[in-house]
C-alpha cells in the first residue's frame, strides 16, 4: 500500500487528502496548526464544504486518514499551502515562505525515490525552487527523489466532485521513473499526465479551459 502525506489541511489540502483516502491510499494530513489538527482528530471540520463532513467521518473511521503535526516518511507528498501576495517596490509578488517552509519540512522526512508534488498556485520556476530546498534539507541529490507540479483546479462548493471527475495535470520537473509513477496509480483521478520533463519559456502560454494558465506552471 502506498502512503501519501498531504501538507496543509486547508481548503485544498483537506479535500485532497480525503479524496486520496477514499481512493484506497493510506493518507496522513500534516499541519502545524494544532487547533486545526485537534478539530480534525475529533472528526470536526474547520472549513465549510458540502459533503465534506460525511467524507471526513468515513475516511477517519476507515483508518485510511490520520492527522499529525510531525511530517512522516511517505512514498509521496502533496504540498497544499497558501501563497499570499506581498508588495515589493509597489509591485505585488507571490510570498513563497510557506512553500519554502513546507519543502524544508518534507525534505527532512523524505526517503530516496519519494515523489513530492507542489499543488499550491505559484509563479514560474517555483517547482525548481522547491527542489533546491528539498536537496538542501534532505541531503539527497536531485536524482534521488522526484518533483512535479499539479495545478490546483477545484473550486469551493464542488470540491469533492471536481477532485473525483476533473482531469489533473502532473507536470514533472525531471523524468519520473516507473516507480515514481506507480505512487499515484490506483483508484483515484489524481493520475500522472506524462513522465517527461516540462519546460516553458516566459512567452509560452498554456490554456486551461480557455483561460491563460502560465502562472500555474514552472518554466
Amino acid at each position: 500500500m502506498k502512503t501519501i502525506t498531504v501538507v496543509g489541511m486547508g481548503y485544498i489540502g483537506l479535500p485532497t487528502a480525503i479524496t486520496l483516502a477514499r481512493g484506497g491510499f493510506d493518507v496522513c494530513g500534516f499541519d502545524v496548526n494544532t487547533a486545526v489538527l485537534d478539530s480534525l482528530r475529533a472528526g470536526k471540520l474547520h472549513i465549510v464544504e458540502p459533503g465534506l463532513q460525511e467524507a471526513l467521518t468515513e475516511t477517519i473511521e476507515s483508518g485510511r486518514l490520520t492527522f499529525s503535526d510531525t511530517c512522516p516518511t511517505s512514498d509521496a507528498y502533496i504540498i497544499c499551502v497558501p501563497t499570499p501576495f506581498s508588495v515589493e517596490n509597489g509591485k505585488r509578488r507571490a510570498d513563497l515562505k510557506y512553500v519554502d517552509s513546507a519543502a524544508a519540512t518534507v525534505g527532512r522526512a523524505i526517503k530516496p525515490g519519494a515523489l513530492v508534488i507542489l499543488e499550491s498556485t505559484v509563479p514560474p520556476r517555483t517547482t525548481e525552487r522547491m527542489a533546491k530546498v528539498l536537496e538542501e534539507s534532505s541531503g539527497l541529490s536531485r536524482d534521488q527523489f522526484h518533483t512535479a507540479h499539479c495545478p490546483e483546479r477545484i473550486i469551493p462548493g464542488q470540491m469533492l466532485r471536481e477532485l473525483r471527475e476533473n482531469d489533473f495535470f502532473l507536470l514533472p520537473l525531471q523524468e519520473i521513473s516507473e516507480v515514481g509513477l506507480q505512487v499515484l496509480r490506483g483508484e483515484t483521478t489524481l493520475t500522472p499526465f506524462g513522465s517527461e520533463p516540462l519546460r516553458l519559456r516566459h512567452d509560452d502560454c498554456l490554456l486551461v479551459n480557455g483561460t491563460p494558465a502560465l502562472h500555474f506552471f514552472h518554466c
